[in-house]
């Protein structure tokens, strides 16, 4: 029995916005159905009938369905770190768990706008979800999140350094971390500089009983303008995620 993480819905979260191509608009081909359709194509087994394009049907004789396009919008990467040294507390109630919830609510969040998510994490072993978007991205990355687990022997800025080719100028990066190593920060400004949004959500490691404070991490992350939330233990995760970009460590 597989059980998946509570996911947690969030009135609202704010990223960066990355930086697209052209006009600011870029399009891509989809099987699902949006606003954009960008032209005919002959009808095929299976196609739905609500993309039948009656018009294009009457003149050719043949049926033929439109062909649509994905609205514009950035991927999203939502990056869990497992590496065991900077994990604390137990069960419900640790660091791991509150960072695999966290993970699972803000791709909820994202693939409900029918935003493209990607996942990726090391913890007992190496993870990577390539975005996509629907219902059954969303169920690949509960799968993934019910196995994790925070026995990774790989510290997030290594994770980042090696897996930073997957993430371009029109990605957002979203880093869900207790780790209160700064180095780590040092790969977020390395994506920053190539053009990659980035965002991190600090777990405060004393809260569940670790040591150490993001206090420095934080006031680097805001001085680097990073898009920066902190939770604690016990939390309201809505509250928590909901209220803005923190510019302000509360103590």
């Amino acid at each position: 029995m597989l059980v998946y993480p509570r996911a947690t819905d969030l009135p609202s979260f704010s990223v960066p916005a990355a930086s697209l191509p052209g006009e600011g608009r870029f399009r891509r081909r989809t099987h699902y159905v949006t606003p954009n359709a960008s032209g005919v194509r002959p009808y095929e087994f299976g196609d739905s009938f609500n993309r039948i394009h009656w018009p294009s049907s009457a003149r050719t004789g043949d049926l033929m369905v439109k062909i649509f396009e994905l609205d514009p919008a950035s991927d999203i990467w939502v990056i869990l770190d497992l590496h065991e040294p900077v994990q604390a507390g137990e069960g419900d109630e640790s660091t791991e768990e509150y960072g695999v919830r966290i993970a699972a609510s803000v791709a909820r969040y994202f693939l409900t706008a029918n935003r493209s998510v990607g996942f990726l994490s090391f913890g007992r072993r190496f993870d990577a979800i390539e975005a996509d978007r629907g219902i059954q991205q969303y169920t690949r990355i509960l799968e993934s999140l019910a196995m994790a687990r925070g026995r990774g022997d790989v510290p997030l800025g290594d994770l980042l350094a090696n897996e930073a080719r997957r993430f371009g100028r029109h990605t957002t990066v979203v880093v869900v971390t207790p780790s209160t190593d700064e180095a780590w920060v040092a790969g977020l400004g390395a994506l920053q500089h190539r053009g990659v949004k980035v965002a991190a959500i600090l777990l405060e490691p004393e809260t569940f009983g670790g040591a150490g404070r993001t206090l420095e991490v934080f006031a680097s992350l805001v001085a680097n303008e990073v898009f920066t939330y902190v939770v604690k233990q016990r939390d309201d995760l809505p509250a928590a995620l909901g209220s803005g970009a923190g510019t302000e460590m509360v103590t």
